[in-house]
Parts: structure tokens; sequence; C-alpha cells
């Protein structure tokens, strides 16, 4: 009876070791809570018009333009029409050099308006609005009116 009696006092003990140990480690182990999802907040961008006026009268108009930039609202127009745009990057900004086989040169550059008004910053920087018209033109800098 006493190897029984021992047994079952080493059993007893065992068991309440083993508990006693759980609980400790349930209690020093740092919970760990799954993160919520993270949701990115998607920026809603304006549905605009984009003209590109070529400076000889020919003016082609492009509606329902998702752009959140004046350059963006080009460079949207120039994918789905598979128009080549050239651009040079600057400390201050994009500046858009050609469009289709129209380049810049001492007489005539690609200069873009946002409702009626000279750009005045760079196109990537230029910022749009639901409904704006942008349009880019390629003309001389005499024929520009300058806010």
């Amino acid at each position: 009876m006493k190897k029984v009696h021992k047994l079952t006092l080493l059993i007893g003990f065992g068991a309440i070791g083993l508990g006693l140990a759980l609980f400790i480690e349930q209690k020093l182990t740092p919970r760990v809570e799954p993160m919520p999802p993270v949701v990115e907040q998607q920026v809603q961008k304006p549905n605009i018009s984009v003209q590109i006026n070529q400076g000889d009268g020919t003016v082609e108009t492009y509606e329902q333009i998702t752009a959140e930039t004046a350059f963006d609202a080009l460079t949207t127009v120039a994918n789905q029409k598979n128009i080549p745009v050239a651009v040079k990057e600057y400390d201050f900004g994009i500046m858009v050099e050609g469009v289709g086989n129209l380049h810049n040169s001492p007489e005539r550059y690609w200069m873009y308006f946002i409702n009626g008004s000279a750009g005045v910053e760079a196109a990537n920087k230029a910022k749009l609005a639901e409904n704006d018209v942008v349009e880019w033109k390629y003309s001389a800098p005499e024929s520009v009116d300058m806010p």
C-alpha cells in the first residue's frame, strides 16, 4: 500500500507541478492579438476632360478621364491612345518635352492649362478637381497669356 500511496502522491505532485508550470507560462507569455486588416484609403481621382491642341487647329478632346494631376491626365490619354510622350525630370517636377511627333523647340513648346488658366507649376504637381478641363497646347511663347 505504501507503493501505491507514494505513486499517487508522485502523480498528484506531478500534475500540480505541470499545472503550475502551464499557469506561469500562460501569465508570462505575451498575448499576441491578430492585427485587423489594413484598409488602404483609395484616393478618388476626379473625372476630367483632356484636350490635346496641336496648335494647327487640330484639337482632340477626351471625356471621363480619371487623373490626379495635369501630367496624369496627359499620360492617361497617351497610354489609352498609344501616343508617345517625352518628358524631362527636374528638381521642381516633370516637364513635357514632346507629345506624339511634336517636340519642344525655341519657337513652340507644350504647355498645360486648367480651366483656361495657364499652369504655374510642374504638371505633375498641378492637382485636379472633379470636372476640370485640362488642355495641353503646343504653341508659340507669345501666343500664351500668362496669369
